[in-house]
């Protein structure tokens, strides 16, 4: 019998059962310099980090409540889960200023 595959790294435990999409996110974000990640704010501030957007509505999140956030693939590959997160925050805080 085959042994799973785990994922090491950063990421919390609850990813390790799921694939990160790491090649179709970078083919689909155009920049070879960046990974997708699917974002869900909480009414809090805080965010959910998602690696594809199926998975986030497999949760229950809607999927006009997601936001698709480009990270820089050095921060995605070597950057801690805290640092991810909050540079999802500041990117969106700054999209939301914008908007205003």
């Amino acid at each position: 019998m085959a042994r799973k595959k785990q994922v090491t790294g950063h990421w919390p435990q609850t990813t390790a059962h799921r694939p990160l999409t790491f090649r179709r996110t970078m083919e689909e974000s155009g920049n070879q310099d960046n990974d997708i990640l699917f974002v869900y704010r909480h009414p809090d501030g805080a965010v959910t980090l998602y690696s594809d957007e199926e998975w986030a509505i497999e949760r229950g999140i809607k999927p006009e409540d997601l936001h698709e956030v480009e990270i820089p693939r050095r921060l995605y590959a070597e950057g801690t889960i805290q640092e991810v997160r909050e540079y999802v925050a500041q990117y969106l805080e700054a999209q939301h200023e914008r908007s205003s």
